[in-house]
């Protein structure tokens, strides 16, 4: 995941130029995150530390969603202010 966060700084920049481009790309990163916690949620737990490390890595995987999603609400409402301007 941290290699995730690496390629997305890197790219945010670019991002930022084109507000499309960002929202579109929020969202993608938003739905590849929610297909990673299904995956966790339906992942065979034998152990209680296999169930600590999915419950800790869901919520790793929550909060980058919830903040994907607050980065396309912010994209979409530039657009929105570009469009009405």
């Amino acid at each position: 995941m941290q290699k995730e966060k690496a390629g997305a700084t890197h790219s945010h920049s670019a991002l930022q130029e084109n507000p499309l481009a960002g929202l579109n790309g929020h969202v993608s990163k938003a739905a590849m995150l929610v297909e990673l916690y299904e995956k966790h949620a339906n992942s065979e737990i034998k152990t209680e530390s296999d169930l600590d490390h999915v419950q800790r890595e869901m919520k790793v995987i929550k909060a980058e969603i919830l903040s994907e999603l607050a980065r396309s609400k912010g994209a979409l409402q530039q657009l929105q202010g570009e469009a009405k301007g």
